[in-house]
């Protein structure tokens, strides 16, 4: 399953449940169905295998409140499996018991069973498909096999109230969502042989203080800690390679190293961070994605290394804590509103090989007093620095060939200088946002 997201997941979730209530049941096959299912006094119903030598635990059949224990045996034959949907959606059930002869839980075994409170998992258990417990939102805490080596895809989606949980060793695979909107996880290891945290794997577990991420770990999902606002630290091993979009937005980090090995930071990554002081980005870099520190509030201390090529789109928006910045060489483009309401932001040094200033760029970046466009510049946008208040003076290079409108609107203090004689033919005629213009400026050093 790649690249489900959750709307996805809430919605088949949805739509499966209001099929159940409607007919009735909840689980699997029913007496009717063909393949030998028959029903205990308990209400669980079974299937005999092809081979007629075991059972498989395929449905569930009752109306009050249960606590179901499942036999090791039935009708003389070994209960060896619980079968794909066979509890989806019992809102009766309230706490069942596995014997030891079950050796497998299928997927979406026991989804959406939302009054579950109490599982007992046996260690013959050795597999448990996706979605097994997928919105069982009362369970607090669940057991797993140590046999168990993966944990499928939305597994323990939104137990909401699963507070803690033991990954047993031999784990080397975990989900997309496997934990997602577990909101009240508190903490979590990651066994040694897992290389890879998917997506949206701990995403939206709010009150998570603690992981540990063991050496190996290679990459690092989209959306992987999502909303983990009470995550306010975490070490990523030198082996992490990449991290995923949106991988630490909305998080309650504090500072943060990127590993060496990382090439790139991808969009989102540590959006709306708000907490963020302090990032530490390696030399191995060369790109900052689309709005990937948008609204980190709080982030005062980071550089850009030499060999970042490209910033996106609103990189830095409202990133209202940052005092100076240098723009390494190399970057021909300052995106849309890349700076946008950096409302402390004094001092940019900008690149000689900077070309295009982008739309709204610097958008109310109002400690600016002065500020030094580089010659090489031959695009500024529409509104670039528009609402810069402080700016007292400013030179348009003789290379401007491009000019937006309203660049410099509501620049109070401004006073415009041109290298230029004379606006350029594809200068908007609303350039200088009404700000007074000197033509013909010679640089004096």
């Amino acid at each position: 399953m790649k690249k489900r997201n959750l709307f996805t997941a809430i919605l088949a979730l949805a739509c499966v449940s209001t099929f159940a209530f409607a007919v009735g049941a909840c689980g699997g096959k029913d007496d009717n169905s063909d393949g030998g299912v028959a029903t205990d006094e308990q209400g669980v119903r079974y299937e005999k295998s092809s081979d007629e030598s075991t059972y498989a635990v395929v449905g569930y059949e009752s109306t009050a409140s249960a606590t179901i224990v499942i036999p090791a045996t039935y009708d003389g034959l070994p209960v060896t499996s619980i079968g794909n949907s066979a509890f989806e959606n019992c809102s009766v059930l309230t706490s069942i018991t596995i014997p030891d002869s079950i050796t497998s839980i299928g997927a979406g075994a026991f989804s959406g069973c939302y009054t579950l409170t109490s599982v007992t998992i046996p260690e013959s258990v050795a597999t448990i498909g996706a979605s097994a417990f997928h919105s069982c939102s009362k369970l607090t805490e669940i057991n797993l096999p140590d046999a168990i080596t993966s944990i499928g895809s939305l597994t323990f989606y939104a137990c909401k109230e699963l507070e803690s949980i033991t990954i047993p060793s031999g784990v080397t695979s975990i989900g997309e969502y496997a934990f997602s909107l577990c909101e009240n996880l508190k903490s979590a290891v990651v066994p040694n042989g897992v290389t890879t945290i998917e997506e949206g794997v701990f995403e939206f577990c709010e009150t998570m203080t603690n992981i540990t991420l063991p050496d190996g770990i290679t990459s690092i999902g989209d959306g992987a800690f999502n909303h983990c606002w009470g995550l306010t630290s975490i070490t990523l091993p030198n082996t992490v390679m990449s991290i995923g979009k949106r991988a630490f937005g909305n998080c309650g980090l504090t500072e943060f190293t990127i590993p060496s090995g990382v090439t790139s930071i991808e969009e989102e990554t540590f959006y709306y961070s708000k907490n963020m002081l302090t990032i530490t980005i390696p030399d191995s870099v060369t790109s900052i994605g689309a709005s990937a520190f948008r609204n980190c509030s709080a982030l005062v201390n980071i550089a850009i290394p030499s060999g970042v090529t490209s910033i996106g789109d609103r990189a830095f928006y409202e990133c209202s804590s940052i005092v100076e910045l240098t723009i390494p060489d190399g970057i021909t483009a300052i995106g849309e509103e890349t700076f946008y309401y950096c409302k402390r932001l004094t001092t940019i040094k900008l690149p000689n090989s900077l070309k295009t200033i982008g739309k709204k760029a610097f958008y109310n970046c109002y400690r600016f007093a002065e500020f030094t466009i580089p010659s090489s510049v031959e695009t500024i946008q529409d509104g670039a620095f528009d609402s810069c208040t402080k700016l007292e003076k400013i030179v348009i290079p003789m290379g401007v060939t491009t000019m937006g409108s309203k660049v410099f609107a509501d620049c109070t203090k401004l006073t415009i200088y041109c290298e230029a004689v004379s606006e350029g033919n594809d200068w908007m005629f609303d350039w200088s946002g009404n700000c007074p213009v000197v033509w013909d400026y010679k640089i004096t050093e």
